[in-house]
């Protein structure tokens, strides 16, 4: 998965486990945001070397999310893994 593969409305999850939606240009969380513009083509993030967990490991669909409450709440379904896809 690419970076232009991101459509609103996607769960991503970081290395450290933390959960974000696709709102426009950003990744929106409980804690905070981070501009899409930070990461590589790859989801690796690209402008803040210092930072480590922040590579986006997994891309999950879910159904429309009214508030960020309800990253947690109902299914979503992986649709990108990057270790199993290295693991290919």
């Amino acid at each position: 998965m690419e970076k232009r593969d991101l459509r609103i409305g996607m769960v991503v999850q970081t290395e450290r486990g933390n959960d974000y939606v696709v709102l426009g240009d950003r990744l929106i969380g409980e804690t905070g945001f981070i501009d899409i513009e930070e990461y590589d083509r790859w989801l690796k993030l690209k402008t803040h070397p210092s930072l480590t967990g922040y590579d986006i490991m997994k891309v999950f669909s879910k159904g429309e999310i009214k508030s960020l409450k309800e990253l947690r709440d109902g299914d979503m379904v992986l649709i990108w893994d990057r270790q199993k896809e290295e693991r290919r």
